[in-house]
Order: structure tokens, then sequence, then C-alpha cells
């Protein structure tokens, strides 16, 4: 069974293995994928208590794989700055990953605050973009593109953190619990995190999932 401490905590509990709040008298959103957010009652819910995991750093750890798949983005794209090509540290990404949520987010920081310059790309070939609509076209093409990067990664190296499977599995179990992700991350990053981490019955066994790019998945007792 789970800890009876995970129970007791009348507020939001945060740690390393996600967060626990009461659900009584919640109204829960609801939406397909195609659809905006609604509200549905509380009284279809029977739930007592929500433990919803974070994924990067929860379930699993990724920040080196993100680091990495930009990176890889930034190199595939020929972005350059002042001739020296656009990489993100270990200790600067730890500073970054730390800072501002959100990958599109990170790189307008970086290339706003940091560098105070964007990058032309494809080596020199194509001058740096000028307008708020050109930077948005450049950020929205190098995050598509990390996002794949990203997948093959975690395709390759994801494995769950010691501990995780065990206590997901022990509130799945728990009819008074409702058990959901909740990242920053995009639908397609944590899409892939989960088959692979958790494998998809398990993964058909959460209740929601609240994501980054403004996705919200229910799963069982929403459907």
């Amino acid at each position: 069974m789970l800890s009876r401490s995970l129970f007791i905590i009348p507020f939001i509990c945060i740690g390393t293995s996600g967060f626990m709040f009461p659900m009584k008298n919640v109204a829960f959103l609801k939406s397909n994928l195609n659809e905006s957010p609604t509200l549905l009652s509380s009284t279809k819910a029977t739930f007592d208590y929500a433990l919803i995991f974070d994924c990067d750093g929860v379930i699993i750890e990724t920040e080196e794989l993100h680091r990495l798949a930009y990176n890889a983005a930034f190199q595939e794209a020929g972005l350059l700055i002042e001739g020296n090509p656009v990489e993100w540290s270990v200790e600067y990404y730890d500073i970054l990953q730390n800072t501002v949520g959100g990958g599109k987010n990170k790189m307008f920081y970086h290339f706003r605050n940091t560098t105070k310059a964007f990058p032309t790309s494809k080596g020199n070939k194509v001058p740096a973009p000028e307008t708020a609509e050109e930077q948005q076209s450049l950020i929205d093409s190098l995050q598509d593109n990390k996002t794949n990067l990203y997948k093959e990664l975690i395709k390759e190296k994801a494995e769950p953190r010691p501990g995780v499977i065990q206590l997901m599995d022990e509130a799945i179990a728990d009819p008074k619990c409702a058990v959901g992700v909740c990242s920053a991350s995009t639908k397609a990053a944590v899409t892939k995190v989960l088959d692979v981490t958790l494998g998809e019955e398990r993964r058909n066994s959460l209740d929601v999932c609240l994501l980054g790019d403004g996705k919200f998945i229910t799963f069982n007792f929403l459907n």
C-alpha cells in the first residue's frame, strides 16, 4: 500500500515521487485534443486524492537528453552568432532549465537575454530573423526538430528512476487515488517518455495527463 503519510497531508506535497493533493469537491477539466477544455462535475469522480507525477527529473532523468537534443537541432539548422555555433553547455543548461520553463521560452531567453542576438541559419546562408514573426518561425522550427531528436534519444536511453514504477502501480491499484502526469514538455515528447518508461498498459491506466503545449489528455475515469 501507499505510505499513510502521503494521504494525511492536506496540501500539495512536492518531491521526487510527484505531488499529491485532495480531490474532493474539485471540478475536473475534460477535453478531446481538438476541443477546448470544459468543466466536468466532480460527482463523476470518486477519488479522494490524486498523485501527479512530473515527467522530467521525476519519472526519468531527462535534462541531459533535452540539452543534447537542443544542441543537435542547433547544429542541424547551422545556427551561428558572430561566426560561432550555438551550443548550450552542461553548466549553462543547468542554469537555464532552472530559470526558464518551456523549450521555446528557453530559446527566446537565450537569444534575447544571453546572446542578445538571434542567429543566422545554414552556416550564414540565411540571415538572422528580424521581425517578431520571423523569430517565432525560427523558434517553432527548432522546437519541432528538437522534439523529434529528443524522441529518438528517449527511445535509446530512457529508464525510469528507481522506485517510481512501484509507487505508481500502488497508486493505480488504490481506488481512492487518481494518478496522472503533469509536464511542461510537449505532447509528443511526453508521450514518447511514457511509452518507453511506463509501457502501454500502465500508461492507459493513468487518469489524466496535463502538458505544456496546452494539451489535456484524459484516460480512464473521464472517458
